[in-house]
């Protein structure tokens, strides 16, 4: 059975909480120093990846401003390219752009939500 798109959200939405669980309390230092932290949080983005994969491109360009490409792109890296990941990428993805998604995949997910207009 196919995975509805509010499942796919869910599952980024979990991801992300996920990750700020795992890494509550770390520095940088210490994620880099720490290889379940750091396999943990690929793990989530792995599975952030996948699940953007699943969005329709009609909901993707509701949100244009969403690096869709990239967050696809990010699971490529990870499952096939695994020896080219730097801790301090990972750190920054982090950092830097999951409250971002994490505020789309919230306003995709309150839109869809939404009874239709009369």
């Amino acid at each position: 059975m196919a995975r509805t798109l509010d499942a796919r959200l869910q599952d980024i939405l979990d991801a992300i909480e996920g990750i700020r669980q795992t890494l509550a309390g770390h520095s940088f230092e210490s994620f880099a120093a720490t290889w379940h932290l750091q396999k943990a949080t690929e793990r989530g983005l792995e599975i952030i990846s996948e699940a953007s994969r699943h969005i329709p491109a009609e909901t993707k360009l509701m949100m244009a401003n969403v690096p869709w490409t990239e967050i696809a792109g990010i699971g490529n890296v990870l499952r096939h390219d695994y020896q080219r990941v730097e801790a301090l990428i990972i750190w920054n993805i982090v950092e830097t752009h999951l409250a971002h998604l994490e505020e789309a995949a919230r306003e995709i997910q309150n839109i869809s939500l939404r009874p239709p207009s009369p």
